[in-house]
């Protein structure tokens, strides 16, 4: 029922990066994106709340907090997109102002996906040099540990 283009644009906001450290933040962030649909409300109600969502998106987009702009848009567009054609109500209800605002979503989130591998693969390389550092300084203590271990022995032979 979606159009290509919607499933494009899908499929892009779900894809990650070669780095597993950096794939798997944007797992995280696309799980965190995850809300049901309860059919018990009016998809009405759910179209209020994905303007909402937008609007809250778009705040934290400007302020450059990519990883709740991430969140939100892909949440409103997963609404949109994946959750609202399970609505009895969804052949009934004129949805077109909230599939603008899914479609707009994911390209936004596509924005923010750009800026948030960058932020994870440069945290990922922190880490690494992090553990190597790390590694480095537990080396040298041990060198100095076996040096100090040889001096000793040579004292007690002499």
């Amino acid at each position: 029922t979606h159009t290509q283009r919607e499933r494009t644009l899908i499929s892009m906001a779900a894809s990650g990066n070669n780095s597993s450290a950096v794939k798997q933040k944007m797992e995280q962030l696309i799980l965190k994106a995850e809300v049901g649909l309860d059919c018990e409300h009016k998809l009405k109600f759910y179209c209020r709340s994905v303007a909402l969502l937008a609007q809250q998106a778009d705040v934290y987009f400007a302020e450059k907090k990519y990883e709740d702009a991430f969140v939100l848009y892909f949440r409103l567009s997963d609404l949109v997109l994946q959750k609202f054609p399970q609505h009895p109500e969804y052949k009934t209800t004129d949805l077109k102002p909230s599939k603008a605002l899914a479609l707009r979503g994911l390209e936004r989130a596509e924005e923010c996906k750009k800026h948030l591998k960058v932020k994870f693969a440069q945290q990922a390389e922190a880490e690494e040099r992090e553990r190597q550092r790390a590694e480095s300084q537990r080396r040298v203590a041990e060198e100095k540990q076996q040096q100090q271990q040889e001096a000793e022995e040579e004292e007690e032979e002499e």
